[in-house]
């Protein structure tokens, strides 16, 4: 498979995560397709989120995904709530630079090339 239709594979799931398992299944192929995702990364086709899960690079002129989308992903399970969700809604002023959710996991921060996620723990039943 060459370089141009893998770029052009990555352009049609611009609009979503790429998870490890599809760009696997799109490198079959490859004797090393993890090497192939490394050299990938590396030319800015593609951008690692967290490990196993990559959006469309820099390199790619495309429609990215809502990074309200992405925090179900990065950490789940999990729902945007708070300020994320006031803003969004129009019920506060203020711009938000962090995409806030509520999980019932510990609670964590990913800081990633797209944007900062912030998980608050929240018991059961909530």
């Amino acid at each position: 498979m060459l370089n141009m239709e893998i770029r052009d594979y990555i352009a049609d799931y611009a609009t979503q995560p790429i998870t490890h398992q599809l760009l696997i299944s799109i490198l079959k192929d490859y004797k090393r397709p993890n090497d192939k995702i490394k050299a990938l990364r590396a030319n800015g086709l593609l951008q690692s989120l967290k490990k196993w899960l990559y959006v469309a690079g820099p390199n790619i002129r495309s429609s990215k995904p809502e990074n309200r989308l992405l925090a179900n992903h990065i950490y789940g399970p999990s729902y945007v709530s708070m300020d994320t969700a006031l803003a969004y809604y129009g019920l506060i002023p203020e711009r938000v630079y962090e995409i806030a959710s509520m999980t019932s996991k510990h609670s964590k921060t990913f800081q990633t090339p797209v944007g900062t996620f912030s998980y608050t723990h929240l018991p059961f039943p909530y």
